[in-house]
């Protein structure tokens, strides 16, 4: 799909949300796309990635059928 985990392992991950990466610009229609289809992802702040990485939230009660959804809505869109 061309997306990777922002954060490199042993790096500064964090426990709560995921930053993935773009490999082209377009991480606003992505969020945008999934919004319409019932899952909430968000774009990043970091200025120098802009529209190029979006953020996965994964806090609190997040069951394997969310996962599941999330990523299926995510092939969805980016393919």
């Amino acid at each position: 799909m061309g997306l990777r985990v922002l954060a490199e392992e042993g790096g500064l991950r964090s426990n709560t949300v995921t930053a993935v990466l773009l490999d082209r610009e377009g991480a606003g229609e992505i969020v945008k796309r999934s919004m319409e289809l019932g899952i909430e992802f968000a774009t990043g702040p970091h200025p120098a990635l802009r529209d190029r990485y979006f953020r996965i939230g994964h806090m609190g009660w997040v069951q394997e059928k969310d996962a599941f959804a999330a990523l299926s809505v995510l092939r969805r869109v980016v393919s």
